[in-house]
């Protein structure tokens, strides 16, 4: 299955101080999508067990994942933003939760390939 990501030019997900408010849904249960930090505690002792591993991200298994994550509308707001939905199977997968995957790379995340939106809908 095709593991999927969404992120800017520059390799960097959606998720970061001060700018979240401006494609997050306010009314959306989240409830199934922990932050990184507390589905995988020891996500940097897992990190370090894998020294080549310089770029690391969150993605997620298949549409059905994304869908998880992402509301109709999120996606929408996040195209026009200017993300690109990529594909992250190429990423080697550190962390497998249940909502989520921290995937690593020796490569920027910049060079995962952008798939069609298209397929998220």
């Amino acid at each position: 299955m095709t593991r999927y990501r969404i992120q800017d030019a520059s390799g960097r997900g959606p998720w970061r101080p001060g700018f979240s408010h401006r494609w997050i849904d306010p009314e959306k249960d989240d409830s199934l999508c922990p932050p990184m930090m507390v589905e995988f505690p020891d996500w940097r002792n897992r990190l370090a067990r894998h020294p080549w591993a310089i770029h690391i991200g969150c993605c997620v298994e298949g549409i059905a994942g994304l869908h998880q994550w992402f509301t109709p509308g999120e996606l929408d707001r996040l195209r026009g933003l200017g993300f690109s939905l990529v594909d992250a199977s190429g990423l080697t997968p550190i962390c497998v939760g249940r909502s989520q995957i921290i995937g690593a790379s020796r490569f920027p995340l910049a060079y995962l390939p952008a798939v069609d939106w298209e397929i998220a809908t």
